[in-house]
């Protein structure tokens, strides 16, 4: 007995039926026929690449983020050459806390996978949420050339996100890397030795700005670097014959 795709069956019934019905119904087996030779493609749902994420940032990122919470940046100067009252700002060491505590670090949204390249490599996205990040400043200020103000900042980011792209080939660990975009502008600030007035509001805008560049850094160095380290823990539920 001869066998018959699909394909040639539905052409068959529209040469013998050509009205909208039958139209209907080819294209609804036309559709079948393609989804059926798509079979062999692998493919990730993503309740499986939600879980993978969650298994990195809820149970392996704990065992490599002792040194993020709180993570102490290097002291470091910013030049205010421009400005004839205030000058150059010395930052002594900033500390920032809430990169590493899985109460406030969590999957921010549905995770896609991109894996119709596989065995060759596969990838994973979706979002980071910080529920808050602190930032602590502590500097000296110059004015006048002369005059040395001491000025601390605290300063907190609410609702943060950083994109997460976890990367695997064969051969290599995962590789994972946030970046960051404009999240940030749902910040509190106070401040220690600096009053907020019309001539020093600029400043305080310049220590947020500082503040964000360090969380910045923080987030697609440091705690990329981490993520990287628990992803290699986390078996990729995909492609597997």
């Amino acid at each position: 007995m001869k066998n018959y795709s699909i394909t040639s069956f539905s052409s068959f019934i529209l040469f013998c039926r050509p009205d909208m019905t039958t139209m209907a119904l080819w294209l609804f087996l036309t559709a079948a026929a393609a989804a059926i030779s798509g079979t062999n493609a692998q493919q990730l749902a993503f309740w499986d690449a939600d879980n993978y994420v969650d298994q990195i940032i809820l149970v392996k990122l704990g065992a490599h983020s002792a040194r993020l919470d709180p993570l102490e940046v290097a002291p470091f100067a910013l030049h205010n050459s421009h400005d004839k009252l205030y000058g150059p700002v010395r930052f002594h060491v900033s500390k920032v806390s809430g990169l590493g505590r899985l109460a406030r670090v969590q999957r921010g949204d549905q995770c896609a996978s991109a894996t119709e390249d596989f065995p060759d490599g596969a990838n994973v996205t979706c979002h980071v949420r910080f529920d808050a990040i602190k930032v602590y400043l502590d500097s000296l200020l110059t004015r006048d050339g002369e005059q040395v103000m001491e000025v601390k900042a605290n300063v907190t980011f609410r609702d943060v996100l950083a994109r997460l792209n976890v990367r695997l080939v064969p051969w290599h660990d995962p590789v994972a890397n946030l970046t960051v975009g404009a999240t940030f502008s749902n910040l509190r600030s106070a401040f220690d030795g600096l009053n907020e007035t019309p001539q020093t509001q600029k400043l305080i805008w310049g220590y947020e700005k500082a503040a964000k560049d360090i969380v910045a850094q923080a987030i697609t160095v440091d705690l990329s670097e981490a993520l990287t380290k628990a992803a290699s823990e986390v078996a990729f539920p995909c492609c597997h014959s």
